[in-house]
């Protein structure tokens, strides 16, 4: 699995999407450059954040991006996925307050730089395969 190093935290008291830092260009050859990212956005359900973002790492065999939008979760899901970003190199954007999930999607969709992009609620588990299906 493959995916794109990046500024891994970036508190977004929501700004606008085009207030937001841009990615770093990646060193990476074309071959293994993401087609791909995958933004996770909220949906109240907080206590699914650790198994919904293992099942991302496990049952995602392409390279691919990953953006997290977290509105204002508590705090040991802030601190999960602040280690889970320096661990994994996943951009990780911050509200101090909840976000309806449409703003989570247009805040990281602004970080997108990939041909495709795939919005996943936080509590979704994924399953083998998922992301080849729907690129194909």
């Amino acid at each position: 699995m493959t995916y794109r190093r990046h500024n891994p935290i970036v508190h977004a008291p929501m700004p606008l999407p085009t207030q937001l830092p841009t990615q770093t260009e990646n060193s990476q050859p074309a071959a293994l450059q993401p087609e791909v990212t995958l933004v996770v956005v909220p949906r109240e359900r907080f206590r699914y954040t650790r198994q919904s973002l293992e099942s991302i790492y496990q049952q995602t065999t392409l390279p691919f991006e990953l953006v997290y939008v977290d509105g204002n979760s508590p705090p040991s899901v802030q601190a999960y996925l602040a280690e889970q970003a320096n661990a994994k190199h996943f951009t990780l954007l911050r509200t101090e307050r909840y976000l309806s999930p449409n703003q989570a999607r247009n805040l990281g969709l602004a970080q997108v730089n990939t041909k495709y992009v795939v919005f996943i609620d936080n509590d979704v588990i994924l399953s083998p395969g998922w992301l080849a299906q729907l690129i194909q």
